[in-house]
């Protein structure tokens, strides 16, 4: 079962809110291909992953910086440490797939987009709700 976009997982701006969006769309493909065993599709499926991440951290860290959140510095490196475990899945399944590891990188997707939604950029909407909710990075 997918994970799906909730109201409450918004934090008050629309960049975030839409790459959060995209971001489990790409997390429920990948889970579609990981049941499915569709190898090849998986590889580009996660280097879309990985490549959208990165463009998503670069920019939600300049906007928390805009907002003047005072723990972006953590921010930042919890997103360094996100990038580093997607890589690892990236290169875990392209050397070594098996159905357990396949089952332990869905259940890491999904950990680590709620635990990255709610855990760490829900502090930020104080701070974003103070703003224009079309604020973006700049």
């Amino acid at each position: 079962m997918g994970i799906h976009w909730q109201d409450q997982l918004s934090v008050g701006n629309d960049s975030i809110d839409n790459d959060h969006k995209h971001l489990i769309e790409l997390i429920n493909d990948v889970q579609r291909a990981l049941e499915g065993k569709d190898t090849n599709h998986l590889a580009n499926l996660l280097r879309d992953l990985i490549h959208y991440s990165n463009v998503h951290f670069e920019s939600e860290e300049k906007i928390a910086k805009a907002v003047g959140f005072p723990d972006s510095e953590r921010i930042h490196q919890s997103h360094g440490e996100l990038a580093q475990s997607l890589l690892e899945c990236q290169d875990n399944l392209a050397h070594r797939w098996s159905d357990e590891l396949a089952k332990e990188v869905a259940a890491l997707l999904r950990t680590w987009l709620i635990d990255h939604v709610i855990k760490e950029d829900l502090r930020m909407k104080p701070y974003l709700t103070q703003h224009s909710p079309k604020l973006v990075a700049t």
